[in-house]
Formats: C-alpha cells, structure tokens, sequence
C-alpha cells in the first residue's frame, strides 16, 4: 500500500510549541467520499497561527492533529458529486479550515495527501504560481475581510504599518479597488521607493511613509 508523510502533533505546548511536532509515515487514502477531494500537498505556508495551534491557543483542533493552516496542492481523486467543479492533476489552493461554509473539526495540510471537502478549496489559475497561490487564505482573504468588516470606501484612511509584507501590499491595491486611501509605514527607504514604483503611488503620499531608521527613541 501507498504510503505518505504527515506531520503531527498529540500534545499542547504553550511554552515550546515547536518541540510537539512529530514526523510519521501513514497510508495514503484510497477512496474519498462523494463530496471530497484527494490532494496531492505539493507546498505549504508555515504561519505564526501554527504555533498558536500547537499552544492549544486556537479552537477546533481535536489531538492527535495535523499540523499546518493553508498550502498548495494538485487534485488526485473527485468524488462523485464533484466531478463538475474539480478535475485530476487541477491545482487548488487547500486549507485547514473552513474558507467556505463551515466544520467544526481543524483538517492540517502539513502532508503529502489529503482528503478534503470542497469548501476547502479554490482552483488556481495556471498563470499563478505556486509560492503565490499558497498565501491565498491569510495574505490576500484576511486583508479583504479587514476591507469589507471596516466598510472602507471613498472618502477613508487607513494606516497600517509593515506596508511592504504580502499583506501590506495587499491592502495597496485593495485600497485603489475599493478607492480609500492608505497611510503606509515601512522601515527603510528602499521599501518606499520599491512601494510607490509598484504601485504607482503619487508623490504627494510620500510624506505618508515613516521612515523608522531616521527616528532615534
């Protein structure tokens, strides 16, 4: 029988949570359930909530568990009742938890196959790469949920710093989408300048980015 790898965890550890993990080796699924999808886990993010997973910080998460939170995979198995949406050898962005609809139990990406609703999963473009389609879920998802929970729109500032993360540069172009205005603090100058080449920031915004390394506290 085909066999995989799959990292785990069957303990909490709020004060060394990277000692929990565990490395094992177990058989691939062989069949999947009319509305699942067997992936293939081609590469996945290592975020700060993974951490905070194995802290026992985070709800829904049942031990012995699967560590990881969002990553990339390739479809080899549809279930009968998805044969519509997904197809084998499709790339789809896959997470641990739900993106859509709703479960109670945490479902960890950090191996080589899993079995996954549909909910937890978007198809990915063929021009996106990988490292890129990987981030979908915390870098792009969790800065439009920021956009629509504060209703931002015409006529509204928003500060944040660490404008030149994934994240920061997100919120840039959701700003010109959603025509709000970005106030953006970086550290460095060459972070500015990389920023307002990018994304076509005018100069009358430059007066907006702190630069750090000129304050001394």
């Amino acid at each position: 029988m085909a066999t995989g790898r799959e990292i785990t965890y069957s303990r909490f550890s709020e004060s060394n949570p990277e000692d929990v993990f565990e490395l094992s080796t177990v058989s691939i699924p062989q069949q999947v359930g009319s509305g699942e999808v067997l992936v293939r886990i081609k590469c996945s993010m290592v975020h700060p909530c993974d951490l905070g997973c194995a802290s026992g910080l985070v709800n829904g998460i049942e031990l012995p568990a699967i560590g990881g939170f969002e990553g990339l995979g390739v479809v080899e198995k549809v279930g009968a009742d998805l044969q519509k949406r997904f197809s084998k050898g499709q790339r789809v962005h896959v997470s641990a938890t739900h993106i859509f609809g709703n479960w109670k139990t945490w479902l960890g990406i950090w191996r080589d196959f899993a079995v996954l609703p549909s909910e937890a999963l978007i198809p990915v473009p063929d021009e996106i790469e990988d490292d890129v389609a990987a981030q979908i879920f915390v870098n792009v998802l969790t800065p439009l949920a920021m956009v629509r929970e504060m209703m931002l729109g015409n006529g509204d500032v928003l500060l944040q710093t660490a404008a030149g993360s994934v994240v920061g540069r997100v919120m840039i172009q959701l700003g010109k989408i959603f025509d709000f205005q970005t106030v953006n603090l970086v550290r460095r100058k060459e972070t500015a300048s990389a920023l307002i080449e990018k994304y076509g920031i005018v100069e009358t915004l430059l007066r907006y980015f702190l630069l750090l390394e000129d304050f001394q506290l």
